[in-house]
């Protein structure tokens, strides 16, 4: 009476990502076959079981001088050192937010997205057949369970009770194998870097922790230039920002060992900071992968026209006034101007040539720093493929 796999179910070949100096090479298969792409273009590989030998044939070499998929970051407009909250009577703000994820995908990372699509795509199906097979368990072992614990009725009627009793045991059966089925259909990703760069990975993580713990950190959805003189303020630049969180987790459509910086994200996909790539994940139908060259991480500092309660672990450099003159002085020709603290935060900045645009707000300023700095040195371990 035993539960069978169903018959569309078959589990995606493993995935492995090597890091090397010359960028990330994408390898998938099963036993002696495996189809790699990589910064030499697209090739597979037969080992010779027993023999120790192996064959390699090229089915497309990258050619010479080719554009490159590590270029240098698009030209970003600069951002102004004086930020402030959107005043509602200003112009209309413009969005500040990443390009679609169709557009964001390195080339030599779209083999492995279709993967994972494949692979969301069959936990997708399984998850509605898993939602249906848990109701029809509750509702067997609970027919079962009410016969099972009264006095009469399972000694009447022996064959029903043990027809319930069957049938509670293959709906928990049926459950088991879909949640198992569930689990195989991710797609098993390993991923390999040299030492150096492994220990630098990590003790960007250890940053990271350090950084997920500061008392603030906003996502910036939305900015607009500021004229100083007609809304009487000394800041360029107006900002509407969202508080997210920074924790360390895996995304649902990767299975691998890492637990990885997740950032969270309010006006987009979620990041997810691998080794080797970034995953921006809105869902499991809408996500992009970016080639770690690509994505240039940046910090600076920035004053901030705090008008809201100020963060324990913020710093205050400053006051300013809501309307105020040429020289700083409060306007008094505006009743009721009130005075504002200026607070000195971190800014950490995520933009790639492919359309990767994403700020973040933190309160503790040392925190990102660090994080940035740990982030560069990872990079150059990778570039170097030496110690740093």
């Amino acid at each position: 009476m035993g539960w069978r796999f169903r018959k569309s179910f078959s589990p995606l070949p493993g995935v492995r990502l090597t890091l090397s100096p010359r960028g990330i090479t994408t390898s998938v298969g099963v036993g002696p076959f495996r189809l790699t792409h990589g910064a030499q273009g697209v090739a597979v590989t037969t080992n010779m079981l027993g023999s120790g030998a192996s064959f390699r044939q090229t089915l497309w070499k990258a050619p010479r001088g080719g554009p490159s998929t590590s270029g240098p970051s698009p030209n970003l407009p600069p951002v102004p050192p004086l930020p402030s909250p959107m005043d509602p009577q200003a112009p209309q703000m413009q969005d500040v937010r990443s390009a679609s994820t169709q557009e964001m995908t390195s080339p030599g990372l779209d083999g492995f997205k279709r993967l994972l699509m494949q692979a969301k795509a069959e936990q997708s199906a399984i998850a509605t057949e898993l939602e249906a097979a848990k109701k029809a368990e509750s509702q067997a072992v609970g027919a079962y369970d009410h016969w099972r614990r009264g006095w009469l009725l399972k000694r009447l009627f022996k064959q029903r009770f043990a027809q319930l009793h069957d049938a509670a045991e293959l709906k928990a059966q049926v459950r088991a194998e879909l949640v198992e089925q569930q689990h195989l259909a991710r797609l098993s990703t390993q991923i390999e870097m040299p030492e150096v760069a492994r220990a630098a990975y990590l003790r960007m993580c250890d940053a990271f922790v350090v950084l997920k713990g500061a008392a603030c950190i906003w996502d910036t959805v939305q900015e607009r230039s500021v004229n100083r003189v007609v809304e009487r303020t000394n800041v360029d630049r107006a900002v509407v920002r969202k508080p997210v969180q920074f924790q360390l987790g895996r995304c649902e459509v990767i299975d691998s060992d890492w637990d990885v910086p997740h950032l969270g994200n309010a006006n987009g996909g979620d990041l997810y900071l691998y080794p080797g790539f970034v995953l921006c994940f809105i869902a499991a139908e809408a996500f992009s992968l970016l080639e770690l060259g690509e994505v240039q991480v940046s910090f600076k500092l920035v004053r901030f026209s705090e008008t809201e309660a100020i963060p324990a672990d913020a710093k205050v450099v400053g006051r300013t006034w809501a309307k105020v003159n040429k020289d700083g002085s409060p306007d008094r020709r505006f009743t009721g101007n009130y005075e504002i603290p200026q607070v000195l935060y971190g800014e950490i900045s995520l933009h790639s040539p492919t359309g990767m645009r994403e700020e973040y707000i933190v309160s503790n300023v040392e925190a990102a720093q660090e994080f940035v700095t740990a982030w560069e040195v990872f990079k150059q371990a990778i570039s170097s493929g030496s110690s740093t």
